[in-house]
């Protein structure tokens, strides 16, 4: 909905009732379904198999892109003071003297 609003905010479409309507007859239409109640798309990886790497050449997985992102938020908010030192090692599971030296090397770069 939110992608639709900002269509019609940039002109695609003269009405956001008309461009709703437009895509979910459309998405009716190509996948036999509504949105309506509880039902969730199929990911990519159900739908085109071939889209998505079967691999990745690099050895990464989805949880350490979500590791390195939840590290970065709680640097960001140490940093930026809204969390205390020791509360950003409980978060990433560090004693104090582990964090004290990663504050560290954060400084260092």
């Amino acid at each position: 909905m939110t992608i639709l609003y900002r269509l019609f905010q940039i002109g695609e479409s003269s009405s956001y009732t008309n461009l709703i309507i437009r895509f979910r007859q459309e998405y009716s239409a190509k996948y036999k379904h509504d949105l309506k109640g509880y039902f969730e798309p199929n990911s990519l990886r159900a739908e085109s198999p071939d889209l998505v790497a079967k691999e990745d050449p690099h050895g990464l997985d989805f949880s350490d892109l979500m590791e390195e992102r939840f590290a970065r938020f709680v640097r960001e908010s140490y940093e930026r003071e809204i969390i205390s030192m020791g509360r950003a090692g409980e978060m990433l599971k560090l004693s104090i003297m582990e964090m004290r030296a990663l504050v560290r090397t954060w400084k260092e770069l």
